[in-house]
Order: C-alpha cells, then sequence, then structure tokens
C-alpha cells in the first residue's frame, strides 16, 4: 500500500518523490546544539530529498527540497 496513500511518493521509481540518505551507522553523531545548530552531521555522506541534496559529501547545503505532507483520508 502506498505510503499515507499518496502514490507518487516513497519508493525508487521514475517520476516519484523520494528521500534517499546514505551513510556509516558506526560513526553516525552529531555535534549540533542549541548554540550551534548548523554543525554538519557526522557519518551521514549523502542525504537528497526530491532528488536535491540536503547533505552532500558530509556538508550541509543550503537546498530545502522536503515539504509538509498532510495525510489523506
Amino acid at each position: 500500500a502506498p505510503l499515507l496513500r499518496y502514490r507518487d511518493r516513497g519508493s525508487l521509481l521514475p517520476g516519484n518523490f523520494s528521500d534517499v540518505t546514505v551513510f556509516s551507522g558506526e560513526r553516525i553523531g552529531s555535534d549540533s546544539d542549541y548554540a550551534n545548530p548548523q554543525s554538519d552531521p557526522r557519518g551521514i555522506h549523502h542525504v537528497l530529498v526530491n532528488g536535491k541534496f540536503g547533505v552532500r559529501d558530509g556538508r550541509l547545503t543550503d537546498a530545502f527540497a522536503g515539504m509538509c505532507l498532510s495525510r489523506h483520508e
């Protein structure tokens, strides 16, 4: 069944909206805190949101490609 009844999300198929994270489970972590919330993640190599890099080569980008979704009934 499609995720939250959205037919074009959650599967890596042409024309769909999907998010992908490439990470090292042994190294994952963060040095972020309230004083420094924009610290680069540790162990996360890439994050793609709707085909745009949010993290590339372990560094945060300025891209904000996500959107809020409401639940379909």
